[in-house]
C-alpha cells in the first residue's frame, strides 16, 4: 500500500511540474501584455524575494506552507498587487525554484 501511495505521489508531483512548465510561459506572456515586460520582471523578482524571505522566516514553524504563502500574498497586497490566478502560478513556480535551490 505504501508503494502505491509513493507512486501516486510521484505521478502527481510530475504532473504539477509539467503543468507549471506549460502554464508559466503563457502566464508570463499574458502578464507582460497587461503590465509590460519591465513590470513583469519587477513582479517576478518581488515574488522570488518574498518566497525566499518567507522560507527563511517561517519554514521551521510552517511545514505545510500556509503561513509562508500568506506572507507572500500579504507583501504583494501591501504593494498594491491583486492576487490573481496568474500571480499564484508565479508564486508556485518561485516556491518550486526555492525548494530546488535552498532545500537540497
Amino acid at each position: 500500500m505504501d508503494e502505491i501511495i509513493a507512486i501516486v505521489g510521484k505521478v502527481l508531483a510530475a504532473a504539477v511540474v509539467a503543468l507549471l512548465a506549460y502554464l508559466v510561459p503563457k502566464i508570463k506572456t499574458w502578464l507582460e501584455a497587461k503590465i509590460g515586460s519591465e513590470g513583469t520582471a519587477k513582479v517576478l523578482l518581488l515574488i522570488e524575494n518574498f518566497v525566499t524571505a518567507a522560507d527563511q522566516l517561517y519554514k521551521a514553524d510552517d511545514p505545510t506552507g500556509v503561513i509562508r504563502k500568506k506572507y507572500v500574498e500579504d507583501q504583494l497586497k501591501q504593494l498594491g498587487y491583486a492576487i490573481t490566478d496568474e500571480l499564484n502560478g508565479f508564486i508556485e513556480s518561485a516556491v518550486k525554484k526555492c525548494n530546488k535551490e535552498y532545500n537540497k
